[in-house]
């Protein structure tokens, strides 16, 4: 019995992702950012493919897999293609991050994982962004993954690619990477064995960096057809101009995404995402909790969560989507605590 309502809970959060992401995708006018990702990709289409602008243009892969979607719906140009065919990208890449906690049910039990798909499914921030072709969910699909691999394991090489896909997708990649970095001593139990996991693990970091990096290399230079790509993927992180008119003050993603006012009062949800992620937070620094795999899996993820905005909130230019990838984090964080309930998967 507990298997079977398992299985219709993960076929109902499918379900519900699903119709929150295809429904009538096609019908709201396309943002002006939206429009500007539909020439370039119509551009690469129409010239076989296209090269990396490190001063005004984001990754390749949501062209790539744009242009792909678009071709095998027979849309061959910018005539052609379609806002549903479009939008179908990030949407498909934000049912897939839905999907990701399947994987991490012997970690955090069944009931954990289920309730982590339903927050990433129904979470408004993410929802609103899987329904609009921009590279953020990409962005967030190969972010969960890779955090999922390392998790699971850790699995050093899959995390590398799917960073590498990260860095392919938007230069953003860059504070995830850091953040995930600064983050690692919180995992330990004790400071002195922070310096026996890096001995233990270093080569393996470096075998995923050096991975994430060729992954990358490979679709910023279209397959090696234009191999100043690769060059053009380095320099982005130093001469990328951002629009002018979205500076924000250092307190702008704590106030909006905390009680968001344009929710009519419905703002206390996301207030109790950020408290049940807080609260499993604090509880994996019990002393007894020291040495769990699961705490130290918190202790790493929450602190790499509030380094995410706090690198964010320092950057003068904000943007709601910014947040969607650490969002999705604070979404796991929140869901974890179920976790902390006796008869469920106690972490201690």
């Amino acid at each position: 019995m507990n298997r079977v309502l398992l299985i219709a809970g993960w076929l109902v959060v499918t379900g519900v992702a699903y119709f929150l992401r295809f429904e009538k995708l096609e019908t709201r006018p396309m943002h002006f950012d939206e429009a500007t990702g539909a020439r370039v990709t119509a551009s690469r289409m129409e010239n076989d493919g296209g090269k990396f602008d490190p001063k005004h243009g984001h990754g390749p892969m949501l062209w790539n897999l744009a242009a792909t979607a678009c071709r095998i719906r027979g849309e061959d140009g910018w005539k052609t293609m379609r806002e549903a065919t479009l939008r179908s990208v990030p949407a498909l890449a934000s049912l897939l991050v839905v999907l990701l906690p399947l994987w991490w049910r012997r970690a955090f039990g069944h009931g954990a994982a289920l309730l982590m798909a339903g927050f990433l499914a129904t979470c408004p921030l993410l929802v609103y962004y899987s329904r609009m072709f921009i590279h953020e969910m990409l962005l967030v699909l190969c972010g969960m993954a890779a955090i999922t691999a390392l998790v699971r394991g850790p699995r050093w090489i899959a995390a590398g690619i799917c960073t590498g896909l990260m860095t392919a997708t938007k230069e953003t990649a860059a504070i995830s990477v850091i953040a995930w970095v600064s983050a690692a001593p919180l995992a330990a139990a004790r400071r002195d064995e922070i310096a026996g996991w890096i001995r233990a693990q270093w080569r393996r970091a470096a075998a995923a960096s050096v991975t994430a990096l060729l992954v990358a290399a490979l679709l910023y230079t279209d397959g090696l057809r234009h191999p100043r790509g690769a060059l053009d993927m380095i320099l982005t992180f130093f001469i990328y101009e951002t629009v002018p008119g979205h500076d924000k003050p250092a307190t702008w993603y704590l106030t909006s995404l905390l009680w968001p006012s344009s929710w009519n009062g419905a703002g206390w949800i996301h207030a109790l995402l950020i408290a049940s992620a807080v609260a499993s937070c604090a509880l994996a620094w019990r002393p007894q909790c020291a040495t769990s795999r699961n705490a130290q899996i918190i202790r790493w993820l929450g602190g790499a969560t509030a380094i995410h905005f706090l690198i964010y909130s320092v950057i003068a230019y904000k943007t709601p989507w910014l947040a969607c990838l650490p969002w999705a984090m604070v979404c796991v964080l929140a869901a974890s605590a179920w976790a902390w309930i006796p008869k469920t998967r106690p972490i201690a």
